[in-house]
């Protein structure tokens, strides 16, 4: 996820979103994942899983600019279908 933000992130937003666990586990997460220059959200209502049906990890959803879900990819990182599906052409 790190390599895919440097190597995109002008084209498109890497955010993390956290929901699961403790946020001092999630805290841990960013450290032993060397992911602390992503930014990261803390949800603790878990809302927002609910909200996007997240029922596993990893998973990358596709957002348009307003919000609305492009698509979903469950623990698989597939770099030209999360871009297809942003509408980034590389």
């Amino acid at each position: 996820m790190k390599a895919f933000a440097a190597k995109y992130g002008d084209r498109i937003r890497v955010i993390g979103l956290g929901a699961q666990d403790s946020r001092g586990e999630a805290v841990d997460f960013v450290r032993e994942t060397d992911t602390a220059g992503l930014p990261m959200l803390w949800d603790e209502s878990g809302e927002s899983w609910i909200k996007f049906n997240v029922t596993n990890q990893p998973t990358v959803i596709v957002l348009s600019g307003d919000g609305d879900q492009r698509a979903r990819f469950f623990r698989n990182f597939d770099e030209d279908a999360i871009l297809k599906a942003a509408g980034i052409t590389t």
